[in-house]
């Protein structure tokens, strides 16, 4: 159900510019790989992962946490678990996890793709994990 409800994204996402059009490639790539895609255990050449978008009730203002191992300032999100149904449920409890943020709303009343990002994800031998994307 996951990889035939992120297909469907895929096919609808419209990217923006030439970098998330080479992402969306990319993921259909690795749809097509064997194994688990899905999976935090799934390393060459990574697995998929869900965020999402959290506004103020103004709509002005977005939060981002800033992401311990990458330094980086970020939307909240992580690894799809396998009680995860699809990408927004994971989306959502990543979201409810790392903000206590309960019950997104869905601008528009329908989920969608808004960004489609590949990142580099550095190696941790403390978790025997090689570096993956």
């Amino acid at each position: 159900m996951r990889r035939q409800g992120l297909q469907t994204l895929l096919e609808r996402h419209r990217p923006v510019d030439a970098a998330e059009t080479s992402h969306v490639r990319r993921m259909w790539d690795l749809l097509r790989v064997s194994g688990d895609p899905f999976s935090r255990d799934h390393f060459q050449p990574g697995h998929f992962t869900a965020s999402a978008f959290v506004l103020s009730p103004d709509e002005r203002h977005i939060l981002l946490i800033e992401h311990a191992k990458l330094g980086l300032w970020l939307q909240p999100g992580g690894h799809i678990d396998p009680q995860d149904a699809d990408v927004f449920l994971a989306a959502g409890r990543e979201v409810a996890e790392e903000t206590g943020v309960a019950d997104p709303i869905v601008l528009g009343g329908f989920p969608e793709l808004l960004d489609v990002d590949i990142h580099t994800i550095p190696a941790n031998p403390k978790k025997g994990e090689p570096a993956h994307e």
